[in-house]
């Protein structure tokens, strides 16, 4: 870069020696044809009183007096520089503009403007340079301190630019493009410091963590090898093209047997209450310093022994519970008292099934509500709100999700078709929350089927066509 543009400079003044040597040369063949017209014409020497020679001297030094006034010349360069700004042509305008300068030293505009092509040439500092010149020759000069305000903008010195924006302002004060120019820099300073500030906060933290050894959490012996692990993103092009398949979640019921409490106390070290006669605990958490420490402290068992002492415990348990369960029966309750048990539950859940609640006057009142009935209860339930033309069912909002969206059309489906009960009613009602669109995309196989089966029931039924459209468009689905 610095041999670049001292190969410039180097052809910069080549050329404008040329320029001045061919200045000279005219000048010169001016001179002589000058004087030997004054020769060769015998009437003007019989006028002139004084020699020739004297005249042709002070002609000379008048026209030289005149061609090499320095700032004249330097404006003639400064024009054409200008003239290349048009063109576009920053280079060569930037050449002119610095043989202006080298001409004539001590005007600023000719700074201001080789600034303006450093500006467009994205030569910065070289732009902050020519704009310090220009300040120091004119201290109100606006374009100097506005060219310097662009640069520093540039190169990311917020602050130092906003004060030559202030600058620019205070000699330039009804201008509003600049006061605009001065409140969006002074948003840009505040919005640099706050992420500063950010930035400086989570490094800390970053510090802090990483001193106490794990992130998110304080020092611990027991998390001294504990590693966070990052969220992976994966490309476009290296994520699977292949569709989400729909997985069934199934609850699967156990009842596995209880471990014994001595067991537990070998795994933990721990009291819980019945306790089997071994070995004293030899942990490093019992005395809350490592034994390394301690002097002539015991061996600690590895977590192999362990793990060999747990398993043979538990097969001798199981072996004893086993040998007990055969010589003991368990005792059976007699049938009749079975009977009398399952009966007392039937009669319960018909006395829930019969009774006759309020209809809720809140979506709120209507979840909590639901939650506890069952499917008969549900039904009279709904058949209440149907029959008390209540709006609790449009205003659910969020506290209609893909559960409640089920159990409500699953009610619909079972009891309301069979006991040939409106139902257009309730799905219009549906219809009308924003969260139906969503919720109607992640339906599951069943719940579609109990929906198109609705459909046609109030086909069937014949309800107005452009309530049923109404639903299907509300609930995405085609005809």
């Amino acid at each position: 870069q610095k041999q670049l543009e001292i190969k410039q400079s180097v052809e910069r003044n080549c050329e404008e020696l040329k320029l001045k040597m061919k200045e000279v040369l005219e000048f010169q063949r001016e001179m002589k044809q000058k004087e030997s017209t004054v020769k060769t014409d015998p009437s003007d020497n019989k006028d002139i009183d004084v020699p020739v020679r004297s005249q042709m001297k002070r002609e000379t030094e008048e026209e030289t007096s005149r061609v090499e006034d320095p700032h004249t010349v330097a404006n003639a360069m400064k024009e054409k520089g200008n003239q290349c700004v048009k063109e576009k042509d920053f280079e060569g305008a930037a050449f002119h503009y610095s043989s202006a300068i080298e001409t004539f030293p001590d005007d600023p505009i000719y700074y201001t403007n080789r600034a303006l092509c450093s500006l467009r040439l994205d030569r910065l500092n070289k732009c902050i340079e020519d704009c310090n010149h220009a300040i120091s020759l004119d201290t109100k000069c606006v374009k100097a301190f506005y060219r310097r305000m662009q640069a520093n903008e540039s190169l990311g010195n917020t602050e130092a630019a906003l004060k030559d924006c202030e600058q620019v302002v205070r000699l330039e004060p009804t201008t509003l493009s600049h006061r605009r120019e001065l409140d969006r820099l002074k948003n840009r300073l505040k919005n640099e410091r706050n992420h500063t500030s950010r930035d400086e906060i989570n490094n800390n933290r970053k510090r802090e963590e990483t001193w106490r050894g794990v992130p998110g959490k304080p020092w611990s012996r027991l998390d001294r090898d504990a590693k966070e692990v990052d969220f992976v993103e994966k490309k476009p092009h290296l994520r699977s093209k292949k569709s989400l398949k729909r997985i069934e979640i199934v609850e699967h019921h156990t009842q596995p047997e209880p471990i014994p409490d001595h067991i537990v106390d070998k795994l933990f070290n721990n009291f819980t209450g019945e306790h089997s006669p071994g070995s004293p605990s030899t942990s490093a958490f019992d005395y809350g310093v490592p034994l390394m420490a301690m002097p002539f402290s015991p061996r600690p068992s590895t977590s192999k022994e362990v793990e060999d002492d747990v398993f043979a415990d538990m097969e001798k348990f199981y072996e004893q519970k086993r040998a007990r369960e055969k010589q003991e029966e368990a005792p059976k309750l007699p049938p009749k008292v079975k009977k009398v048990e399952i009966l007392s539950e039937t009669v319960k859940s018909e006395e829930e099934d019969q009774t006759v609640h309020e209809v809720p006057a809140t979506n709120v009142q209507f979840c909590s509500t639901w939650k506890d009935l069952k499917e008969k209860g549900r039904c009279g339930y709904l058949e209440a709100i149907v029959a008390a033309n209540s709006g609790v069912v449009k205003a659910l909002g969020p506290l209609l999700d893909s559960v409640l969206l089920s159990q409500l059309l699953a009610t619909l489906g079972r009891h309301f078709v069979a006991n040939r009960l409106a139902v257009h009613s309730i799905l219009d009602a549906l219809a009308t929350n924003d969260e139906i669109k969503i919720l109607a995309m992640f339906m599951s196989t069943s719940d579609r089927h109990v929906f198109a089966e609705l459909m046609d029931y109030m086909v069937e039924t014949k309800v107005d066509e452009n309530i049923v459209v109404s639903i299907r468009k509300a609930f995405n689905v085609a005809e």
